[in-house]
């Protein structure tokens, strides 16, 4: 019988059980990859981002000219200007900056297109909260042992 629990152990331990805090760094670099389509949209509408990290944001655009502009005159770029990139037709720019060290949702959007509704939100927050919890592979070795007991019982 004591073979059936180690079984079922190793089971667990392959599982991918994990109910572990995931912290990111602040040390860590964020690159946020957009394209600004001809279509008058950025392919991501919501990003989030941890707080305090140095981000940098690559746009793609094209068909036309577009920006990236930040809605929040007190983030600025590592120039300390405000976020407000201008990235010429089918070309590729960025811009670096740092993230707030406050929870807080910031607009983006592209000033000669916002009419059309080519925005979006960056939503800082604190991502050394604790992840999710997925009870499933626990669940799966508890229904396993509880089989195999009453098999062998």
């Amino acid at each position: 019988m004591n073979k059936i629990y180690y079984l079922v152990l190793l089971g667990l331990l392959f599982s991918n059980f994990n109910i572990s805090t995931i912290p990111v760094s602040a040390d860590s670099d964020v690159i946020i990859r957009l394209q600004a389509g001809d279509d008058l949209k950025f392919n991501q509408t919501e990003i989030t981002v941890p707080l305090g990290v140095k981000v940098t944001v690559i746009v793609e655009a094209k068909g036309a000219f577009h920006t990236f502009t930040l809605d929040d005159d007190s983030i600025k770029n590592d120039d300390g200007d405000l976020v407000n990139l201008q990235i010429k037709q089918n070309n590729v720019a960025n811009v670096s900056f740092t993230a707030p060290t406050e929870e807080r949702e910031v607009r983006f959007y592209c000033v000669p297109h916002q009419a059309s509704g080519m925005e979006g939100i960056i939503k800082f927050t604190d991502n050394t909260k604790e992840a999710p919890v997925s009870i499933f592979p626990l669940f799966i070795g508890l229904l396993s042992l509880m089989i195999i007991k009453n098999k062998f019982n």
